[in-house]
């Protein structure tokens, strides 16, 4: 029994020192996969791939240039690269054109280099690319280890590479193509083995001997690829052959194999770790032991046997006591109540013994209260979705009159549920298999159905698996997302309604204005000889207004249409927009206009501001009450934002206008005074929101004004937004 038990630890030391590597080089392949998956999901590589299905290479929604998104991948890429120093290569390659190269970016000693569109290859013919029609959903690909290849032939010096493969598919759910990230084998391999030499021989090894080996007194690991002419790699070491997951004696070397699994069902790859110990030094603890152990069992066995005699029975007291209480309970959710006097070891343990199994008892009760007051319904079922328990809410939800429901099945519940097992160890690709959030069509016992949501997750007791689910009623969400559709068809058409009847009643109402402009020249002309200066002013005072109504309603127009269309962003340089907008200014000698020279460094879009800024320019300058003044324009770039000011030596306007001035018609001179439609303000406000920037107006109310307002960034290389009235 010592030498089973000796031999036995000495193999679980060995399997340990196995697995703990193992377990380094199953994170590594992890953080691979890991990788891929972010890629995938980068909303940068979407809209490269709806991109690529335009006929115009440019987005519908955004606008965005193909060779932009493909600039911004590359950068992404690089800086995956510089994360992970054993990557070599970051590729998007499309099915497109035989498979060629759409954006790629290598590193090596020399740095990260972002591959140009003339050198990028095409690689439909790859074992890589070719397999990916046949992979399931969900599936990625990891290539057997092959020397890195360019433009098909072996590429100088030698390097054993390592490809993962992750399917794209399209909006429509075709496959697009794939993210391929190359890894430097032996860098790979390199970087989970230990700074130390490890106390047992570890071999990192695949399916083609390719091996990286790390044993005791050994200084570094020493790198076999199967190709070379190494003494290690013409070795012993081939493939996987005559090892095991037990231990196995060969050659005089113990060694025990402990698979690596790479999440991977379709690659031919196959990656384990050896760990292995010279014959004699395996067992010599174990003879060494089984020696002492014998002569001393042999002295404690007639010892004790004296010994035990005289205090057995005063040690077993506690436990027996505590034995009878464990066997006959009064009610097994109430916790024991032993009375254990003794004050030595042996009550002691019973005292512990006790405690945690009233704390479990604790634990449970306080489980089973949770899930009897929880508001969803809790499931649990074994790997082939036979039912073992529900919860009462569940069984409300569900509308159960018996509770006789253990060994159903749970397809008589959700009649949509895959048939399908878990499997024992995983990797199984169906939706049982997959832990995470999934809606089914669930039936109750009345036969009415109802959505639902099921949170699912995996557990063992013991060897075998088992599935919880938390089912929540979606019904109210469902109700709900309806009612929003509806409020949003709703506000559409109130959009909608709301541009016909901008623009009607701007077009019906210009109409009589210009009948009454017309009418009002005739009456001068007809009159012309008898008309005194009253009635000629009273005349000019009509067309006066007239000019005005109808600049009211040009300005009333244009500002409803801020925001709701979008178009593509026409981007000019500081100086070019300037002039254009001073063009437009009231022509007035004595009012300086001064531009910071920032201005002229920057791009920016037309629209919005070409109206931001001569409705503000222009107000600096119709609002002076100087006849000679300054304005000052200037910009500040911000890491997100530009920010732009716009200040006078003016009037200043009061605080308590502040707010009231960026509102509809509102002006605080009469217009008699200063001609304007009282929009201004309001326009540049809304270009400003609309766009996402901020404004403010700065003055105390006596002598100066400051207007200063933010676009974003983001929005110089995308289309204006399209938002609700």
């Amino acid at each position: 029994m010592t030498n089973h038990i000796v031999t036995q630890t000495a193999v679980e030391r060995l399997q340990a020192e196995g697995r703990l590597f193992a377990d380094k080089f199953q994170y590594e392949f992890s953080a691979i996969r890991s990788d891929a998956l972010v890629l995938k999901e980068a909303s940068i590589l979407q809209r490269i791939i709806r991109s690529s299905r335009a006929s115009d290479r440019i987005i519908p929604a955004s606008g965005g240039k193909l060779e932009d998104l493909k600039a911004g991948l590359a950068v992404a890429f690089g800086t995956f690269l510089r994360a992970r120093p054993h990557y070599t290569q970051l590729r998007l390659i499309g099915l497109q054109d035989n498979g060629r190269e759409l954006v790629r970016v290598d590193s090596d000693a020399s740095g990260i280099h972002v591959i140009p569109a003339t050198d990028l290859q095409a690689k439909g013919q790859e074992p890589y690319i070719l397999i990916l029609a046949d992979l399931a959903p969900g599936a990625f690909y990891v290539s057997p280890i092959t020397l890195n290849r360019e433009n098909g032939v072996v590429a100088k010096p030698n390097l054993p590479t390592m490809r993962l493969v992750q399917p794209l598919k399209d909006d429509n759910g075709e496959l697009f193509g794939a993210i391929v990230i190359n890894v430097d084998y032996e860098a790979f391999l390199r970087n989970a083995m230990p700074d130390s030499p490890p106390s047992v021989q570890i071999t990192a090894l695949n399916q083609n001997g390719d091996a990286l080996v790390f044993g005791p007194n050994q200084a570094a690991p020493e790198f076999a690829f199967h190709l070379d002419e190494t003494s290690l790699a013409q070795s012993q070491i081939k493939d996987f052959s005559g090892l095991t997951s037990s231990v196995s004696v060969s050659q005089g070397t113990a060694s025990i194999l402990i698979p690596v699994s790479t999440g991977s069902t379709h690659s031919p790859f196959s990656f384990g770790v050896v760990a292995s110990l010279p014959t004699e030094k395996f067992l010599a603890p174990v003879r060494q032991v089984v020696r002492d152990t014998t002569i001393w069992s042999i002295m404690f066995i007639l010892i004790s046997t004296l010994v035990a005699a005289l205090f057995a029975r005063l040690l077993t007291t506690p436990l027996q006591r505590l034995r009878e209480e464990i066997l006959n309970p009064t009610d097994n959710r109430a916790p024991i109540e032993a009375v254990l006097s003794s004050r030595d070891e042996v009550g002691d343990l019973a005292r512990a013994f006790l405690n945690r199994n009233n704390a479990l008892i604790g634990e449970a009760n306080q489980a089973r209260a949770i899930l009897s007051s929880t508001a969803d319904g809790v499931l649990t079922m074994d790997h082939t979705g036979r039912l073992h328990s529900i919860n009462p809410s569940g069984i409300r939800m569900f509308g159960l009159h018996t509770l006789d429901f253990a060994g159903w099945h749970i397809s008589k519940l959700m009649p949509d549920w895959p048939d399908a097992n878990i499997a024992e160890k995983g990797g199984d690709t169906g939706v049982v298999g997959q832990a995470g959030s999934h809606e089914f069509l669930a039936h109750r016992q009345d036969g009415t159905t109802f959505p639902v949501d099921v949170a699912l997750s995996h557990f063992r007791i013991g060897d075998a698996a088992h599935l919880a689910a938390i089912v929540r009623d979606m019904t109210d969400r469902e109700e709900h997302l309806a009612e929003l559709n509806t409020l949003i068809g709703a506000l559409k058409r109130s959009n909608s309604e709301l541009d016909s009847f901008a623009y009607v009643a701007s077009h019906d109402l210009k109409a009589p204005l210009r009948v009454i402009d017309n009418a009002s020249l005739w009456i001068e002309e007809d009159l012309k000889h008898k008309l005194d200066p009253d009635s000629r002013e009273n005349l000019a005072l009509i067309r006066n207004r007239i000019n005005r109504m109808e600049r009211l309603l040009d300005d009333l127009l244009e500002h409803s249409r801020i925001g709701r269309k979008g178009s593509e962003v026409q981007m000019v340089s500081g100086s070019d927009l300037f002039e254009e907008v001073r063009d437009l200014l009231p022509v007035t000698s004595g009012i300086m206009i001064e531009v910071g020279p920032e201005f002229d460094k920057i791009a920016m879009p037309v629209v919005p501001m070409r109206s931001i800024l001569q409705n503000l320019l222009g107000n600096a300058i119709k609002h002076h009450d100087r006849a000679t003044g300054r304005v000052i324009l200037e910009v500040r770039v911000k890491s997100e934002a530009l920010c732009f000011t716009v200040s006078d030596d003016g009037p200043g306007i009061p605080p308590k206008y502040h707010e009231k001035v960026f509102g509809l018609f509102q002006t605080l001179r009469p217009r008699d005074e200063v001609e304007g439609s009282g929009m201004g303000l309001a326009m540049v406000k809304k270009n400003v929101e609309v766009f996402g920037g901020t404004l403010h107006l700065i003055s105390d109310g006596a002598r100066g004004t400051t207007f200063e307002f933010t676009i974003p960034k983001f929005w110089l290389k995308a289309s204006t937004r399209e938002e609700a009235a």
